[in-house]
Parts: C-alpha cells; structure tokens; sequence
C-alpha cells in the first residue's frame, strides 16, 4: 500500500467519495444525508471602510464560527453583536440547530460570548500554538 498527498481532490478521489459515503452514512445515521456545506463571510462596514469580519460554515445542521474581528478601535460599538446576530440568523435560515466556535482560554471574547448566551462545551488544552482554548456553543 502507498499514501499519496495531494492538496486538492482529484477525479479518482471525486469518484470514491461518491461510491463510499452514501454507505457510510446510512451504517451511521441509518440513510443517506445530505452533507453540503455553506460557507459565509460577513463584513461590515462603517462608510467605505471595513470595521469587522465574521467567517463561518453551516452543515448538517451545525454552524461553525471559525473567524471573528473587529477593529481594535471600533470595539466595544456593538458591532461584534451585530456579526454574531446575523450569523444567528443565517444559520436558523439554513435549519442549523447549534452553533459553536472556540477562543482563547484567557482572552476578552469570553466574556463577550457568554453575554451572547454561549455557553462552555468543551476545553482544548495545548491547542492551537501551544496555548489552552475553549469551545464555546449555542443552542438555537
């Protein structure tokens, strides 16, 4: 057997995928589902000029907030709210039933999460560049 590394997905690989998971899903959901997924990139604005992001995916019925910021001078504006509600929204629209996303253990977002209704699912010690992180979700 070999392994080959590959950053993209080739014809073969297409066609394997489209064999294997029907079968894969129905021993682990008992039928076929529906994996689709649903990228979103919010931006907003203040006039012309950018002053927060947010970045997620929606599938198979969870949203994953995997990027948010804003400015360091535009903080504390409501803007983080406004990103946070309309990806809230987004994801009711696409039928998620929860949402998550994961900061540092020790950083400012946490108190912003949990003013959000967010609460602690899990801890993800010596994660990303060796530092303690937490999962925060959202039942929606």
């Amino acid at each position: 057997m070999t392994i080959k590394i590959s950053s993209k997905t080739g014809k073969k690989l297409k066609e394997f995928n489209k064999r294997e998971w029907p079968e894969a899903n129905i021993e682990h959901f008992g039928h076929n589902r529906d994996w689709n997924t649903k990228h979103y990139v919010l931006e907003a604005y203040d006039g012309k000029n950018i002053v927060g992001t947010l970045g997620m995916k929606v599938e198979a019925g969870v949203a994953y907030i995997g990027t948010m910021l804003v400015s360091k001078d535009q903080r504390r504006k409501g803007i983080g709210k406004k990103l946070m509600e309309k990806a809230k929204q987004i994801a009711k629209k696409d039928k998620a039933h929860k949402i998550y996303l994961q900061t540092g253990i020790d950083w400012q977002s946490v108190n912003f999460y949990e003013k959000l209704g967010y609460k602690i699912t899990g801890k993800l010690l010596n994660h990303y560049f060796n530092q303690d992180f937490i999962e925060f979700t959202l039942f929606i």
